[in-house]
């Protein structure tokens, strides 16, 4: 009998080299893993814009921002790579090299080791709140830090995705603590996710198939690719189960009546992989 093969299709681009590998983590646990990126993120819009299309550079309200206000705050939250990667382009494409060298040097809170690595590759000096599983965790972290220690008074700038959750600036408001949220990209379906599923599937023999796992990483995630996963298994005879890197993303999962088999304790690779072999195991 051929050996059976547990395979796991991680909804999400494959990592780059600055961000947090989950390739070797799963192989070493006996997984085979694949990518299918439910989302497809695009630089923000400018406000000026009098249509739908994308922006191929920094918005110019984060441009005017950035060369106009580096003394209006007191550190910056970002809580996803991809808004690393905003503020970083945006910075490189700065003609005043002195100015962005000092955004750089303001004290970053993010969320996750994935976005931290981001941060620390693309400059940062100062970044904390790393072992926050959520935003809504990083909140209730900045808040803890800002009553116990003397702070600046000054607002904190939130560059997030469009479709960040009020779950971080609520707390913040609650904790008395100055907030300024500027959309820095824009979150899409992939428009290829069907066809991804199908092609990463039909390299997958379901005869030696010991299950078949999808781990989602975002409640946009989800809303974009689970309809598409059930598509693209229904009648396959696939042992699916579902996956999530956290309890947000788990939350709207079972907002949409889905059963969550295995939940990270926190957006890492390794806390994944325990997540999925207990589950496996239970």
């Amino acid at each position: 009998m051929a050996k059976s093969t547990k395979h796991i299709i991680l909804l999400r681009s494959e990592p780059t080299a600055a961000q947090t590998d989950y390739t070797r983590p799963f192989i070493s646990a006996g997984f085979s893993p694949s990518y299918v990126p439910a989302l497809a993120k695009h630089p923000s819009p400018s406000p000026r814009s009098s249509n739908n299309s994308l922006s191929e550079l920094p918005s110019p309200q984060l441009h005017d921002l950035l060369t106009t206000r580096i003394d209006s705050f007191s550190s910056l939250i970002i809580t996803s790579a991809r808004g690393i990667t905003a503020l970083s382009d945006a910075l490189t494409s700065c003609d005043d090299v002195e100015l962005a060298a000092r955004w750089r040097t303001l004290p970053l809170w993010v969320v996750g080791p994935a976005t931290a690595s981001a941060a620390r590759q693309s400059g940062f000096e100062t970044v904390l709140g790393s072992e926050a599983g959520s935003a809504a965790e990083l909140g209730d972290r900045i808040v803890s830090t800002f009553n116990t220690a003397p702070t600046d008074s000054r607002p904190m700038l939130f560059l997030a995705g469009d479709k960040a959750r009020v779950d971080l600036p609520t707390r913040l408001e609650r904790g008395g603590i100055s907030l300024e949220q500027v959309t820095v990209y824009v979150t899409l379906a992939n428009p290829t996710l069907e066809a991804d599923l199908s092609a990463c599937l039909s390299a997958i023999d379901v005869e030696t198939g010991a299950g078949l796992w999808f781990a989602f990483f975002s409640p946009s995630g989800v809303d974009a690719a689970l309809e598409a996963v059930k598509h693209a298994t229904e009648g396959k005879g696939f042992n699916v189960k579902l996956a999530s890197i956290g309890p947000t993303t788990s939350g709207r999962l079972r907002e949409v009546a889905e059963v969550v088999s295995a939940e990270a304790t926190r957006p890492a690779p390794d806390a994944l992989v325990h997540a999925i072999l207990d589950a496996s195991t239970s």
